[in-house]
């Protein structure tokens, strides 16, 4: 969320040891989230619909955002001019992303219904 538009940032020296850090640095953040997220959507759910709620909302958003992503980067920098227009977006869904994971109650040292 934060590093993100420094990231773009670098992108832009186009420099092939920065592509590779702004690769590479990501990705180690994102082994943060990927680790997390089959516990975190499992608990979200109960058992009697774990499997389809888990399968559509994970398929679903990955759909609906990976799929939709290189148009919307291109429509925003085509829009406002920035290339980092689509570094605020992601900054934007990761604020929204957080704010959901707040609202979401801790299952620790409780059965899972």
């Amino acid at each position: 969320m934060v590093g993100t538009v420094p990231l773009f940032a670098v992108l832009d020296t186009a420099t092939f040891a920065a592509i590779v850090v702004v690769q590479i640095l990501p990705g180690a953040f994102l082994t943060l989230n990927d680790g997390t997220l089959a516990c975190y959507l499992t608990e979200c759910f109960p058992t009697r619909v774990r499997y389809t709620g888990f399968a559509f909302s994970f398929n679903t958003a990955n759909a609906l955002f990976g799929g939709t992503a290189p148009f919307i980067a291109t429509l925003l920098i085509s829009t406002t001019g920035s290339k980092l227009a689509p570094a605020y977006y992601l900054a934007a869904a990761a604020v929204v992303a957080l704010l959901a994971m707040l609202a979401c109650p801790e299952t620790a040292g409780r059965p899972l219904a």
